[in-house]
């Protein structure tokens, strides 16, 4: 793959480039056409000249300490440089161009050609609708634009996707005590994140075909280097982000985090069919059964909308789309009235989340 397939790519797409460049700026000599075309070539397929570079071993050293594939991280940064230099970018320009509208195109005629709808939410993604309750998944391949929107929609997770597993993300959830999706975690929650590090991903994709989360479609596509991810809006992700260290009471203990989390955990799994009622009853008290049984009637974002405090239940409400402010209306027409009963006249005049919600009804 790397001593005889990649480098032959690499040669052919040098010798198409090399032209490409001659033809398209008639002010450049020869040998300034070899080197665009070149580091052209090196930036796309990944392996750059570091010698020509001058780059010191302990310049990369430290990168390879701190960054995951520091090599393909640096060619993405420098395409996209390229991309929006003025003077010589024009060709990086039109072909990163191509490659959008061929796979835009092509995830618009698959995702017609299989849910009826273009599903213009994951411009490079082919939206897979989920079942009994489970999240709709995008499958997408990756490439440069797809990594562009990525780091444009969420940067936060671009980045945590891309420092080095072992040294630099646990000392960030250490530092912050949430993981890389920004759920908050214990210790032991650490520990664990921490150790899965070590496991190869094809591994942990394999992994997870023998525990339910991962269907045939998902293992095969992982295994062979596809994107596969759960789509969610941005109403579902903050509210998922806030109900999984929250409860309407407050901030929690790392006791009642890991029990909180686990009736989240064990919620999805009732509403997927991976476990029963009975299985819940058999576990846990008759009260905490039954409120896990009662939340699995509804949608994720209704379930972790009711953990939330007022406060959080109005900051999500304001990001979610019409079609899911009409399916959060009674929750928060029923937190309303709570607050009503709770907050006398005199509290309400001067509460910020009181005018909101006055705002939000008026409307």
């Amino acid at each position: 793959m790397f001593d005889r397939y990649i480098p032959g790519l690499k040669a052919r797409a040098y010798k198409s480039l090399f032209e490409r460049y001659q033809q398209t700026y008639s002010d450049i000599s020869t040998a300034e056409a070899a080197q665009l075309a070149a580091a052209h070539t090196n930036e796309v397929f990944g392996g750059l000249n570091y010698a020509q570079m001058g780059r010191s071993m302990a310049t990369q050293d430290f990168l390879r300490a701190t960054t995951l594939a520091p090599d393909w991280l640096e060619s993405e940064v420098r395409s996209l440089y390229r991309a929006i230099d003025p003077k010589r970018g024009a060709i990086m320009r039109q072909d990163l161009a191509r490659i959008s509208a061929i796979m835009f195109g092509t995830a618009r005629v698959l995702n017609m050609l299989t849910t009826g709808q273009a599903h213009l939410e994951a411009p490079f993604g082919v939206v897979v609708p989920g079942k009994r309750g489970e999240d709709d998944k995008v499958f997408s391949f990756r490439t440069l634009p797809t990594d562009l929107i990525h780091a444009a929609t969420n940067p936060r997770e671009f980045i945590a996707g891309r420092v080095n597993p072992l040294t630099v993300r646990p000392a960030l959830e250490f530092l912050s005590g949430r993981d890389s999706q920004g759920r908050k975690v214990t210790p032991a929650q650490e520990a664990g994140d921490f150790a899965s590090n070590f496991v190869p991903i094809p591994a942990k994709t394999i992994s997870g075909k023998f525990t339910g989360d991962v269907s045939n479609p998902e293992l095969v596509s992982k295994v062979l280097g596809a994107s596969v991810y759960s789509y969610r809006t941005s109403a579902e992700k903050l509210a998922q982000e806030l109900a999984s260290d929250r409860m309407p009471s407050g901030p929690v203990t790392d006791e009642q985090l890991a029990r909180h989390q686990r009736n989240i955990r064990l919620e999805d799994a009732l509403r997927n069919g991976n476990v029963t009622a009975g299985q819940i009853r058999h576990q846990l008290g008759a009260a905490e059964a039954q409120s896990i049984i009662d939340g699995a009637t509804l949608t994720p974002l209704q379930s972790r909308f009711r953990r939330l405090p007022l406060a959080d239940k109005l900051r999500v409400f304001d990001l979610a789309l019409p079609k899911e402010k009409a399916e959060l209306q009674a929750q928060l027409k029923a937190a309303r009235r709570s607050y009503i009963q709770s907050h006398p006249p005199s509290k309400r005049a001067t509460d910020p989340n009181w005018r909101r919600l006055q705002s939000v009804f008026a409307n």
